[in-house]
């Protein structure tokens, strides 16, 4: 019974051992060796042992035997990680093809906008005049320092602004809908890389994971960049541009004149950029100005924080999102 006993008690300890970790060695693919190591936990990203110091080492690190060992399986990742790549391309040319067509209605409406703009123009010129006299305005908080010397100030009549809305509208609603999967893979992308660079602290592999965390970050960046351009008035404001009949400039001050027609429904446009520290912001206006026949009288406007295209005003003649970095 003695000997029985003894052999059980011999059983049940290689048993232990092997459970806790306590026989085994690992041996990395870069060739580093750990003995007699202790697995403390696994995530997605690899495992954590304690050796001579707690160590996390990335599943890429690790024999392919010793993946599976662990719950990670490299060949269903690498099909995963190839499926994933032909989501992203499919996705990638159905989004190109959207937006080819989307230019070419851009460009199919130039020639209507252009004869809107040629009778406006006329109209402009022979008008009664009345000066249109106004100041930009914006309430900052922080450090913001805003220049509102040498800003551009347009005057677009409200037909083309009608004829133009319902088209550009409709692209920023597509745009949009087509970015937020890409940004939304992205920010994935980038919370992941976040992940195994963290995990990679220590390991040869963190130079690697490094770039790859900078690489998803700018993928992000550019996408909610383009994202912003559309949602923010960037995007209507240089398409715009083109068509105002008459502009100004202001001064030191943020002021202007401009003559304009003594009667008639017109939108004023303007922009602004600052930038302070790491902040940057954008500020655009569309307001509707109403002239209702006072030749000879000044008719004085003020572009303030009250009537911005993103503060919901009904001044303004349609709303956009808040743009810049915070």
């Amino acid at each position: 019974m003695a000997i029985r006993h003894a052999a059980y008690f011999a059983v049940l300890g290689i048993i232990l051992a092997s459970s806790r970790g306590l026989a085994d060695d690992l041996t990395t693919t870069d060739g580093k060796i750990y003995k007699n190591y202790k697995v403390q936990k696994t995530d997605n990203d690899g495992i954590t042992i304690q050796y001579t110091e707690t160590v996390t080492i990335p599943f890429d690190s690790l024999p392919d035997d010793v993946q599976k060992k662990y719950g990670h399986d490299p060949d269903a990742l690498s099909a995963e990680l190839a499926a994933e790549k032909a989501r992203i391309e499919a996705e990638n040319q159905e989004a190109a093809k959207v937006e080819a067509g989307l230019d070419e209605q851009d460009q199919q409406i130039e020639p209507a906008l252009a004869r809107i703009k040629a009778t406006a123009t006329v109209n402009y010129a022979t008008a009664p005049k009345v000066n249109l006299v106004g100041q930009i305005l914006v309430v900052t908080q922080g450090g913001e320092t805003i220049d509102f010397s040498g800003i551009h100030v347009g005057l677009v009549p409200m037909e083309l602004i009608n004829f133009f809305l319902p088209e550009k509208q409709a692209r920023v609603a597509t745009e949009t809908r087509l970015l937020k999967p890409r940004i939304d893979r992205a920010q994935k992308n980038e919370d992941q890389a976040l992940e195994g660079r963290a995990a990679a602290v220590g390991t040869d592999k963190f130079s690697e994971t490094l770039d790859k965390e900078s690489e998803t970050h700018d993928i992000l960046d550019t996408l909610i960049e383009r994202q912003d351009y559309f949602t923010g008035g960037a995007y209507y404001a240089d398409e715009l541009a083109p068509w105002s009949v008459a502009s100004a400039t202001t001064d030191l001050n943020g002021k202007f004149t401009m003559p304009a027609p003594s009667s008639g429904d017109f939108v004023l446009t303007a922009k602004v950029e600052s930038e302070s520290g790491t902040t940057f912001k954008k500020y655009f206006w569309f307001v509707k100005i109403h002239l209702t026949g006072n030749t000879g009288a000044n008719v004085n406007i003020l572009l303030d924080s009250e009537n911005l295209s993103s503060s919901g005003s009904d001044d303004s003649v349609f709303k956009t999102e808040v743009s810049g970095t915070p």
